[in-house]
């Protein structure tokens, strides 16, 4: 009986005998999965934005569209039969609690001043200068939706594209320069999903971000960034969510998996090395 389990023993710790190929298939593998973790990182995200697209989303090219955007905006003026607001953010439609609650977030948003800095000295302008319409996608039942809340049906697209998605907390719907007009006053609009009140964290999350577009910064989706949302290409946009913990644990987890990775890398090459000096200490005894 001990003999046996001592024969066990000595099978289970004794040298494996793969191939010495496939520990390199191993270290491809790993690799492979090191690479796709990286991919889905903000860190891949400014590289590819700033390497193969550096030209389109540089800075200067951002304002000028930026820019444009906003006199093509200014440019629209109220339909007859809507009265022009001279609130800067205007919440129709949300029930009283549900306004205090964005309205918390929007102030807490627009209350750093450190972020308004950084936007006024890249943009030439910042989040507390955007006029916006803020709304309740759980009230598009009504016949009068887009009517009441001054979108045209070139924007109803959108609306509807937003609503069919639980993984976005809401949408902005703006008019830019060359394209149809889905606003009636050229107030950017942000459409909340009901998923944008679960929790005060994801709520200014989702009110920054959406702000960030209502102050007319495009979305870049870098391939196979599944895990990032369209505004990780900018550095402010990546500070902000850092500084005041609004990022979810999916940048976490990814470096995590990398690391993993890289030491799962690192051991089967020291396996094949091992493997290759016992082979080749094999063949040396033979020939001797």
């Amino acid at each position: 009986m001990i003999d046996q389990t001592r024969e066990r023993l000595q099978n289970f710790i004794g040298r494996d005998e793969k191939p010495g190929w496939w520990y390199l298939v191993g270290v491809g593998f790993a690799i492979l999965l090191a690479i796709f973790c990286w991919m889905q990182t903000g860190l891949f995200v400014q590289f590819y934005a700033s390497r193969f697209d550096g030209d389109i989303m540089s800075y200067p090219n951002l304002r000028n569209r930026m820019d444009k955007d906003r006199a093509f905006q200014a440019s629209l003026r109220p339909t007859p039969d809507m009265k022009e607001s001279h609130e800067r953010i205007q919440y129709p439609e949300f029930t009283e609690s549900e306004r205090v609650r964005v309205k918390r977030a929007v102030d807490f948003v627009l209350g750093d001043d450190e972020l308004d800095r950084k936007l006024k000295d890249r943009f030439g302008t910042s989040l507390r200068d955007v006029e916006v319409v803020v709304a309740p996608i759980w009230t598009a039942n009504d016949p009068d939706y887009l009517k009441n809340n001054g979108i045209t049906l070139a924007g109803e697209p959108d609306l509807d594209q937003s609503s069919k998605s639980c993984d976005i907390g809401a949408t902005t719907i703006r008019d830019k320069l060359g394209a149809q007009q889905k606003t009636v006053d050229g107030r950017p609009r942000i459409v909340f999903n009901p998923n944008a009140l679960a929790y005060d964290t994801w709520t200014r999350r989702v009110v920054f971000h959406e702000m960030m577009h209502a102050m007319n910064l495009p979305g870049y989706q870098a391939p196979f960034a599944w895990a990032q949302t369209d505004l990780t290409y900018l550095p402010e946009y990546c500070w902000f969510v850092g500084k005041e913990n609004l990022g979810s644990s999916s940048e976490t987890v990814c470096r995590f998996f990398i690391g993993f990775f890289v030491f799962f890398c690192f051991v089967r090459l020291l396996s094949f090395v091992r493997h290759y000096r016992g082979e080749a200490g094999f063949l040396l005894s033979i020939r001797s």
